[in-house]
């Protein structure tokens, strides 16, 4: 019993710390920014008609090419207008200010009126820009929050009605602890994050509580047992993490497997995904740790 206390307390001051310090780096340098955070500007050619694939690909190609000598362009986004039909590239490039991206757009305009590409009307383009601003991700976060509350409300109701009130509490104490130090630590070791750590923060919620319920499923089969019902709540949860322990490394290197495959096909299609994979197996070690340690010895100190 005391050494299940103790290895609470001590899990939960090291979670307090790590919590603190990323909650600090997050209010005052908030999280670092992926590319999908990032304002960037968009110079948008439009063509009046709907253009076969061959022209679209033409004019695509030539408007890269001549972007490329003023700037960068970032990436190329085709799509054509539901209301009209007519054909839509919106090219995402580096400029330092608007009056550098109207310059850029009005001397793509000018080329493209005096250039001759096969398929394509110079006198039915338009070309526009305009700057694609990001919502800060403090805009998410509180809405990201509000619904990990209502989810954590839900496994506390489900797992006090399932296991009774001690492993409500338990399931309901892991679950925050490993949504807020996967984000802690997301934040201490600067990984780059957009929107997807909505999905992270998700992820690391119901892998907590997949993991928990492990453990005090078997809890609550005990308990129907002759044999082990009268057992103490310290020597009926070690046996239930000791039997569960195996069950619950494999199904933590299975997901980590997963996000190490997913993160490194990111290496090649978008280092976005990259990251996001590397915060997600940052939530599977800390889900793995809390269910075989901080869930456990917090359920044998409310048991007292």
């Amino acid at each position: 019993m005391r050494n299940q206390k103790t290895v609470f307390w001590i899990n939960l001051i090291v979670s307090l710390a790590l919590i603190v310090v990323g909650a600090f780096l997050v209010g005052f340098v908030g999280f670092n920014g992926d590319s999908t955070t990032s304002d960037t500007y968009v110079i948008e050619v439009r063509d009046m008609l709907r253009l076969t694939d061959d022209a679209r690909d033409a004019l695509q190609d030539y408007c890269t090419d001549e972007l490329g000598d003023s700037c960068s362009v970032v990436s190329v986004k085709a799509s054509e207008s539901s209301a009209t039909g007519a054909t839509v590239l919106e090219f995402s490039v580096t400029a330092d200010s608007m009056d550098e991206l109207a310059a850029i757009a009005d001397s793509l305009g000018s080329s493209i009126a005096s250039a001759s590409i096969d398929g394509v009307d110079a006198t039915l383009i338009t070309v526009s820009y305009h700057d694609s601003v990001n919502a800060p991700y403090y805009t998410y976060l509180w809405r990201t929050a509000i619904g990990l509350g209502a989810g954590l409300v839900l496994l506390f109701l489900y797992a006090a009605i399932r296991f009774k009130l001690s492993a409500g509490i338990s399931a309901l104490v892991a679950g925050a602890h490993d949504v807020l130090l996967t984000l802690a630590l997301v934040a201490i070791f600067r990984i780059p994050a957009g929107v997807g750590l909505i999905g992270v923060a998700t992820f690391s919620l119901l892998f907590s509580a997949f993991l928990n319920l492990f453990v005090f499923n078997k809890v609550r089969e005990m308990r129907k047992t002759e044999a082990t019902r009268d057992l103490p709540a310290g020597e009926m949860i070690r046996t239930a993490v000791r039997d569960n322990r195996m069950v619950i490394l494999m199904t933590a290197i299975f997901a980590a497997l997963c996000c190490v495959i997913l993160g490194a096909v990111g290496l090649f299609i978008g280092l976005d995904l990259t990251w996001i994979m590397l915060a997600a197996l940052l939530a599977v070690v800390v889900s793995a740790c809390s269910s075989l340690f901080l869930s456990p010895s917090l359920y044998v100190v409310l048991k007292g």
